[in-house]
This record gives C-alpha cells, structure tokens and sequence, in this order.
C-alpha cells in the first residue's frame, strides 16, 4: 500500500512538473506606460525572442514605435511616431531582420519627405 502510494505522488508530481514546463511556451505582458485602456500585449517565446507586434509608449501614453518581429529580428511592417505629437515619423518594411520595400519619412506636420524603395539583394 505504501508503495502504490508513493508511485501515485510521484505520477502527480511529474505530471503537474511537465505541465508547468510547457506552459511557457509564450510569455506577454502589457508595455510599459500604455494607457489602461490599451489591451495589446508584447509577446516573447520561450527563449525570449520576441515575437508579433511590439508597442512603445512615452511617458505620456503616446504610441512611438509598433515594430514586428520574427524570432528577435525585424519582420514585417515598422512605424515610428513623434514622441511629442504621435504622428507619423517613418514607415517601413522589413524581411528577416534587413529593410525592404518602401520607406516613408514624414516631417514633423506629417508631410511625406521624399520616398525610397528598398529591396533586399538577391543571392
């Protein structure tokens, strides 16, 4: 009886073990002085790469930068806002970590500058 006991612990406490472990396959938290109604959330895996959509904010709840990653690199479309207006400064795209596409740079009242096209070189 004792050792059925001990076998039934010890199946509890390695079932209860692995599923801490796999439960950490992504970890969010809310960006830090994001406004209380804000409900996005940047992620990272379990290796602490980041993953999806990142947002910063200023101090003052304004949104200065939403940067996609894939596996810790650029990937996918960037924007990046005036800290002190939240408008516009840059868009672009980026592939693996490299900038790709079009990149817009806008004035301080939200005017484009002129535009370049990126594209990666091909191998």
């Amino acid at each position: 009886m004792r050792i059925g006991l001990l076998t039934n612990v010890m199946q509890l406490l390695l079932l209860t073990a692995t599923s801490v472990v796999f439960a950490q396959d992504q970890y969010c938290e809310k960006p830090a002085y994001a406004p209380r109604k804000e409900r996005h959330m940047n992620c990272s895996d379990a290796l602490g790469r980041r993953q999806g959509v990142w947002k910063s904010y200023n101090y003052y709840g304004y949104v200065i930068s939403e940067i996609a990653y894939k596996d810790n690199k650029f990937n996918g479309p960037v924007v990046i806002y005036y800290a002190t207006t939240g408008k516009t400064r840059e868009k672009s795209n980026y592939f693996d970590g490299k900038r790709d596409g079009e990149y817009t740079s806008y004035f301080f009242r939200a005017k484009p500058m002129p535009r370049a096209n990126m594209t990666m070189a091909k191998k």
